[in-house]
């Protein structure tokens, strides 16, 4: 997560504004008001308990963490067949759930399975290989389903290394148990557009479009739910092999405690952030927010009353959304108006790869004057396809849909 925080003046009583310094011009009788503003990336889907390398007073910690990167470096006779790992057995077993579940591909994929990925080499073949990353086969399904925001304001874990997940694994068959029983049989009530549904893991995956990741082939697009699933068991099941043989009485307890320390309370320590450390902000943009902090930051006492919350109207299975925080003293809170649909026009008809609740646009006057500012937050996709597309149609809402005197702000997370 990453934030950045400036100063803007604003030209309130004329035509123009500037940002970081500026002055009216020679003669000019604007008025110049100074805005704080931060934009903040909440990375939403990040919570993973060894992303970093931190300071632990473990020992084991640090030896775990070296024996990772080693076996990542340089695995020599580690470097297994998928197939070792993830065998043909347990390939059917996920093959006959996902037809039960009547996707179709699932035989495309067999056949993929079979020919590209059950004897590639873990390591090299598999984990390092530039172009499942580009293709997000496998970073995809592990976005959308690592850690599910649940409509009891709870959360539920996907069986992995990589996030809280609360219980132990027993062995690699109970690992693989306790995935499929994730994937494809236990029910979840998640709240979507405003309505509570019920969701297994499975369903919440999202179709991989090429016109967002261009490394896709035409058949892999196709069928990028299956292939995607596959993917995702590989990866779960390589992380839970080398823990396993790396540290296989300790890794699980110290995923616990780096869980504790710095996953599990993540919203509530967003939350005294924002409003401790950040409360001189008049302008908050935020990007990657879930739907369940959306509730909880309208929950919370002191935010609810210093900020108006700009939210997108709907929201996508990703669960990662922008936000705008605008100080209520600031503007007149009547007065604010969701154009977000207005840069989406921008779009029709081209492939811009940008997904529900990626950006959000509004404009707001301010309370002391009769100036106008036009807000946007974005947050971009992984390889940055959208970001001068969304630029170019905020600045032409901004120039052609509006009076033309509104006073653009954009938060963004670029992506370039």
């Amino acid at each position: 997560a990453m934030l950045r925080r400036s100063v803007a003046a604003l030209a309130v009583s004329g035509t123009r504004g500037a940002m970081a310094g500026a002055r009216a011009s020679s003669g000019s009788a604007c008025a110049a008001v100074r805005l704080r503003v931060a934009s903040w990336n909440l990375a939403a889907i990040n919570n993973n308990p060894f992303e970093y390398w931190v300071t632990h007073d473990d020992p084991a910690y640090n030896e775990l963490m070296a024996n990772v990167q080693d076996f990542i470096n340089s695995p020599g006779d580690k470097d297994v067949p998928v197939s070792e790992v993830f065998d043909d057995g347990k390939f059917e077993e996920l093959a006959e759930l996902m037809r039960q579940h009547g996707w179709e591909g699932v035989d495309a994929t067999a056949e993929l399975w079979r020919s590209e990925y059950r004897d590639r080499r873990i390591v090299s073949e598999f984990m390092k290989d530039a172009e499942i990353g580009t293709k997000r086969l496998a970073s995809m399904p592990d976005r959308v389903t690592n850690t599910v925001n649940l409509a009891d304001g709870s959360q539920a874990h996907r069986p992995t290394p990589i996030n809280c997940y609360s219980e132990d694994f027993a062995s690699f068959d109970d690992w693989w148990a306790r995935w499929k029983a994730f994937m494809f049989e236990d029910a979840m009530q998640v709240k979507s557009k405003q309505e509570v549904k019920e969701v297994k893991g499975v369903d919440l995956l999202v179709p991989i479009k090429r016109a967002k990741y261009p490394a896709l082939s035409e058949q892999e697009e196709a069928i990028s739910l299956p292939l995607q699933t596959l993917c995702g068991a590989i990866f779960d099941g390589i992380l839970v092999h080398m823990l396993n043989s790396l540290a296989p009485g300790k890794w699980q307890q110290l995923r616990h405690e780096l869980a504790n320390a710095l996953n599990r309370n993540k919203n509530e320590q967003t939350l005294r952030i924002l409003a401790n450390k950040y409360a001189d902000m008049d302008i908050v943009f935020l990007q990657e927010v879930a739907n369940a902090f959306v509730g909880k930051l309208e929950g919370n006492a002191d935010l609810s009353a210093r900020y108006v919350a700009i939210v997108p109207e709907t929201s996508g299975k990703r669960d990662q959304n922008s936000v705008i925080l605008v100080r209520k003293s600031l503007i007149k809170e009547e007065s604010v108006k969701d154009v977000t649909g207005l840069v989406n026009e921008r779009f029709e008809g081209k492939s811009v790869p940008v997904a529900e609740g990626d950006i959000v646009a509004a404009t707001v006057e301010l309370a002391d004057s009769e100036q106008t500012l036009l807000l946007a937050s974005f947050h971009g996709d992984t390889n940055g396809l959208a970001t001068i597309p969304v630029v170019d149609a905020v600045h032409d809402v901004a120039q052609n849909s509006l009076t033309g005197k509104e006073l653009l702000m954009f938060g963004l997370d670029a992506n370039t």
